[in-house]
């Protein structure tokens, strides 16, 4: 089945059973070829593998969400028209507010909802402006800065419905997204949680090591592997080249170019710090969880804390 007819089956959804079938019998070969891609280095480990695009994962993803119970709507923050979902919980916490990372989207912090409808009133999936369903910004790729400002005013319209402040939980640029907008206000924020955030002091080798835009697409896809997952899940190779496509466009690069931010020098050292005052959050309480090799961190670790 061609990627054309998988939307299209989408679309008129008559045929889920047979897309979900299709991606299953995909899973014994995405298995040989994560072995061969970290033998190979990438060059022909997917040869045979499905090159789907990340637009039929969002689509896919988007309908799974609302069979789920989820609300969806784009309205405007801070000048951008953003898309959002929530999911209606059951407990007395505070609203809780969830931050995806650099090139993702809102589906990628999905995981962590089951465990935590039970403790908040709401749970709200914010997909920064040019990512997942968020339309592109009039005026081109934002700055780290203006992403802040559009999470600063999510959080103004929650803690304003729920009548207190909010809980923010952020991965890697989220996660300093998250604690930029509890550091610039802090009356806002009862709490923040980072996981694996963007915002600490990089080495120059370190800001080396940041990929840019990928010639050949199958390396891409093993360095991206390497770069997000302590486990790399396998639906993610059915993605994994267009993902290492994405990564080299103009709302990705835009945050890179700005990643050095300024030099610090202390004696004969020279780091490079990220654009966010992140050593102080401003929030009652702020954790923070940084698996190995900067890989995201298990939800269980968050949801113990």
């Amino acid at each position: 089945m061609s990627e054309d007819k998988l939307a299209e089956a989408l679309d008129q959804q008559t045929e889920p059973r047979r897309f979900w079938l299709a991606i299953a019998s995909q899973r014994k070969r995405l298995g040989l070829a994560a072995r061969r891609m970290l033998s190979q280095g990438g060059q022909l480990a997917l040869r045979g593998v499905p090159d789907l695009s990340l637009d039929l994962l969002m689509r896919l993803a988007h309908g799974a969400m609302l069979a789920q119970g989820a609300d969806s709507w784009t309205a405007p923050l801070s000048g951008h028209r953003v898309h959002r979902y929530a999911f209606a919980g059951y407990g007395a916490g505070p609203g809780i507010l969830l931050l995806h990372g650099l090139g993702g989207s809102g589906i990628s912090m999905a995981p962590l909802v089951p465990a935590l409808v039970p403790l908040a009133p709401r749970v709200v999936l914010m997909e920064l402006p040019g990512h997942g369903r968020s339309p592109d910004p009039v005026n081109g790729p934002l700055s780290a800065r203006e992403y802040g400002a559009v999470v600063i005013a999510c959080a103004k319209e929650m803690a304003r419905e729920h009548g207190r402040k909010i809980v923010l939980i952020g991965n890697s640029l989220g996660g300093a997204l998250a604690l930029y907008a509890a550091h610039e206000r802090p009356d806002l924020c009862e709490a923040v949680v980072g996981v694996n955030p963007a915002g600490a002091e990089l080495s120059d080798e370190a800001m080396s090591g940041l990929p840019r835009a990928f010639e050949d697409a199958n390396a891409g896809a093993a360095q991206m592997a390497h770069l997000l997952f302590h486990k790399t899940p396998w639906p993610f190779w059915l993605v994994a080249r267009d993902f290492a496509r994405h990564w080299g466009t103009p709302t990705v690069q835009r945050i890179i170019d700005g990643a050095p931010g300024t030099i610090v020098r202390s004696g004969s050292r020279s780091s490079r710090t990220s654009t966010f005052p992140c050593s102080s959050s401003g929030a009652r309480r702020t954790a923070c969880f940084h698996s190995a090799a900067w890989r995201i961190s298990r939800a269980s670790r968050a949801r113990a804390w």
